[in-house]
């Protein structure tokens, strides 16, 4: 989406300062991104922000918030046909599972240009990276890129096809399931 992964210089909304968001936060802070954190609980927000060198973001502007990425790492269903209308970033990806409330969501984005990262695909990272395989790190570093390169057709597939990533996913677990 901008020519290059390096997130130095970019602006990273996390919404949900847990587990995943906290850790999220400290490595985009290290990669030089700059990095805005929302939770309900503001006090948690605002430690995981400081942590980060970053600032808070209130719940209830977390959609007209300006930014590059915008990252749902809490509760599923934060994305609406309302809130897909109001988005400020040009990539959702984020950890947090069902992010969309409907497919009618990920059309909606689609149809104004932002870039989705489908949660099933990218939490693959995440369930490989605590399932206790007996893997070495080569092995696990591989099996991560992988995830990278499933994205990577997922993307060539929705440009190719005219249709959003979510349906271009949709579409290649119907093919590896058939």
């Amino acid at each position: 989406m901008f020519g290059s992964g390096d997130p130095s210089g970019r602006t990273v909304l996390i919404q949900g300062a847990g587990g995943v968001g906290s850790a999220l936060a400290g490595h985009l802070a290290e990669a030089g991104a700059v990095v805005l954190v929302s939770d309900l609980d503001a006090d948690r927000a605002a430690a995981v922000a400081a942590s980060a060198g970053g600032r808070t973001v209130a719940p209830e502007q977390v959609a007209e918030t300006e930014c590059d990425v915008f990252s749902p790492c809490a509760v599923g269903g934060v994305l609406d046909s309302g809130t897909a209308r109001r988005l400020r970033c040009r990539i959702v990806a984020g950890s947090a599972n069902n992010q969309l409330a409907g497919p009618d969501v990920a059309e909606a984005i689609h149809a104004r240009g932002i870039l989705y990262a489908p949660d099933y695909v990218i939490n693959g990272g995440g369930v490989i990276g605590i399932e206790e395989l007996g893997w070495s790190v080569p092995e696990l570093d591989a099996a991560l890129a992988e995830v990278g390169d499933r994205l990577s057709g997922i993307y060539r597939r929705s440009d190719a096809d005219g249709i959003s990533t979510a349906a271009a996913a949709d579409l290649l677990v119907a093919e590896r399931l058939g």
